[in-house]
Parts: C-alpha cells; structure tokens; sequence
C-alpha cells in the first residue's frame, strides 16, 4: 500500500499491494593472495504489473528480470599494481517512466518529419507496426559487455601518495541505449590520476 507522495515516478496513488519474489547474490571467492573472483546475479519473477494501468500504460519496475556479473580482480601490493576483468549481462525490459515508455505509439509533434494530422493510432501497444505520424521507443536491449580496469600506485614520499587508474567500459564497443530516449553508448576509456596528502 502506498501514500499519495510514495512512489513519484508514477505520478499517481497505488491503491493496492504489489508483491515482488526475487533474490541478489554476490559471490567473492579468494583464490590466491593476488587473484579474487567475483560474481553477481539478480532475478525478480515480474517487471511488468498490467492490471495497474499510469495513463494507460502498465506499471513497470523498469529493470530487467535478470541480470548479473562475474570478473577477476588481481591485485599485487608489493608493486603496487592491480587490474581488473568483468563482464556484465541483462535481460531485454521495457520501461516505462513519465513520457518515456516503451510500446507506446507516440504522435510526432507538427512541424517535423513524419508528422500527420492527429490520428487515433497513438497509446499503449500500438507499435507493430506503428502508425503512419507515430514513433515508438524501443525496449532496453539485452546485453553482455566487457569492462577492463588497471591501477599503479607510485611511491612518494614516505608512502604511495599517487595513483594512476584506466579503465576501459563495454570494451568490445557494442552500441546500447540504456534508456528510452538516450542515445546509444559504446566504448567508454576513462582514466584518473589521485593524489593523497
């Protein structure tokens, strides 16, 4: 049950009790002195409630029913490097969150291409195909990306004081949206250099 401000993203009262089964776990397990593997998995049975309808569309977790991770951290203090592998994965999902829903057909604003006079093809599951005038968004994707990360620590002083990171996300550069209405993102290569004094 929920109060009338609870649940913001929704922009209405529930009035009624939702019910979630999932489970998170984490997993860390220390092979060597230098070398740790690690694992995540997360799974809820329901991300979609269509008996709950926000502006005609269903109430959604917007978050995948499945997901997870696994990589291998190394880590020589000695030298004071350390480096890490992970892959990451999730199951496709729709989502819906304010004007950003997805299986919505949208009406295109007049004024710019592929607008129409107004049509009654527009609402909830009406994209396939969607009308003439409309567009939809689409779910967020299903993906398995790659990420690297590499770390010196430099002595100066009396104590290792500078560090120096690179870390490289979804390595393998695949396209993915991540959001309804957000751009596709690829490879991303950052890097940080800290000092502690």
């Amino acid at each position: 049950n929920t109060s009338p401000t609870a649940i913001y993203a929704t922009y209405q009262k529930l009035d009624k009790k939702i019910w979630v089964k999932g489970a998170d776990i984490a997993l860390d397990m220390v092979a060597t002195d230098q070398i740790t593997l690690e694992g995540t998995y997360s799974w809820q049975n329901q991300n979609v409630w269509d008996d709950i309808l926000i502006g005609g569309v269903p109430f959604m977790s917007n978050s995948a029913k499945s997901r997870g991770s696994v990589g291998a951290r190394y880590r020589d203090e000695a030298n004071g490097m350390g480096a890490e592998i992970r892959t990451h994965f999730n199951e496709a999902y729709p989502v819906s969150s304010g004007v950003f829903s997805t299986n919505v057909a949208y009406a295109i604003a007049a004024g710019n291409t592929g607008a129409v006079p107004a049509t009654t093809a527009t609402g909830y599951n009406k994209c396939s195909p969607a009308a003439a005038g409309t567009f939809c968004y689409a779910d967020v994707q299903s993906a398995f990306t790659l990420d690297l990360q590499f770390n010196k620590k430099f002595d100066v002083g009396l104590a290792q004081k500078l560090s120096w990171t690179l870390g490289a996300t979804n390595i393998l550069d695949k396209k993915l949206h991540t959001f309804p209405g957000t751009p596709d993102i690829g490879r991303m290569i950052m890097t940080r250099l800290q000092y502690t004094f």
